[in-house]
């Protein structure tokens, strides 16, 4: 991944290099009860119902999955992460970034 990336990004720069980190770090530590204790009661379900990509699977035959509602909450808690342990302030990702970039919250 990270050979693909450097025609893109400055992994050797001198100031604020780019980095490619393995999220398990702190993903693989936290268990299902600590994560919805401790991050889950942060996070309105209002507001998540309200987010387009939400809704649109709501609208939708297929509907949504357990799984797909609460993945957000673990692209937060991820980005939350980047922030505290690297001062990150850009992640790259898909378009399914955008609901939690925005100051780690949805």
């Amino acid at each position: 991944m990270a050979k693909q990336l450097r025609e893109y990004l400055d992994f050797d720069a001198g100031k604020n290099p780019a980095q490619l980190v393995n999220n398990a770090e702190w993903l693989n530590t936290v268990t299902m009860v600590e994560f919805l204790r401790d991050i889950g009661k942060n996070f309105s379900v209002n507001v998540m119902m309200q987010k387009e990509s939400v809704r649109r699977r709501l609208e939708s035959e297929a509907g949504i999955s357990y799984k797909e509602f609460t993945y957000s909450l673990m692209q937060a808690y991820d980005y939350l992460e980047l922030f505290d342990r690297y001062n990150c302030t850009l992640q790259i990702g898909g378009s399914d970034q955008w609901g939690t970039s925005r100051r780690g919250r949805i």
